[in-house]
């Protein structure tokens, strides 16, 4: 038996066709898509296979996809006799790894998912923002420059995720991301793309979904 530790994606990741070699290969990874399909009640499975990409990106979407293709490629990788030694996640992929690890089965994970999305969507729906990676400035730069925009501005701006030490993303309203993105591409960050996301996810904008 082969062990490994596994690191679950979040959102962000997806792209339309992901998923698809796994169902048409294996039968395992087929019948987690057929559950998630059925605990949604939506051909969620169609939506990763083909999209459009505008409905992929859609939070309330991209959650239980993304999940849906981790637990597919989890039950591939079981199959072939590798286990788990320890399981983490990145955001979203935290539901993924709790699933992984037994906390709750398929299902739960896709319906948990399904309305931890619904309910970011809808925050988002009423808050606008996005997101942005900043290539190429250490990380300390990026969080001035934020701390620096949102006192300027008064506006909502923060780091999201640290990717890396040289991969940075923030997070927030547009107004002030735009300036960001300008500053940090004069401080010499290589380059700077907003993320395809339908929300400013991991921002105080989103303490409302928080709450539920």
């Amino acid at each position: 038996m082969k062990k490994a530790i596994l690191l679950f994606p979040g959102q962000g990741s997806q792209s339309v066709g992901m998923g698809l070699d796994l169902a048409q290969n294996f039968p395992v990874a087929k019948a987690v898509f057929e559950t998630a399909d059925q605990v949604l009640g939506l051909a969620i499975s169609e939506i990763c296979f083909n999209g459009p990409d505008r409905e992929l990106v859609l939070t309330h979407n991209a959650q239980p996809a993304v999940t849906a293709v981790s637990l597919a490629m989890l039950a591939v990788l079981k199959e072939a006799g590798i286990t788990p030694l320890a399981v983490a996640g990145h955001s979203l992929g935290e539901y993924s790894a709790d699933q992984a690890a037994g906390v709750f089965d398929v299902d739960t994970a896709i319906r948990l998912t399904r309305r931890r999305g619904e309910l970011m969507q809808e925050c988002a729906d009423e808050c606008g923002g996005t997101m942005l990676a900043v290539i190429g400035l250490e990380m300390d730069k990026v969080e001035t420059i934020c701390q620096e925009v949102a006192a300027d501005t008064g506006g909502v701006i923060n780091v999201a995720n640290f990717n890396s030490p040289l991969q940075v993303v923030i997070t927030g309203e547009k107004a002030p991301i735009a300036i960001a993105a300008q500053q940090a591409e004069a401080a010499g960050a290589k380059r700077t793309v907003e993320l395809k996301v339908s929300g400013p996810w991991h921002s105080a904008l989103l303490e409302k979904a928080r709450l539920g």
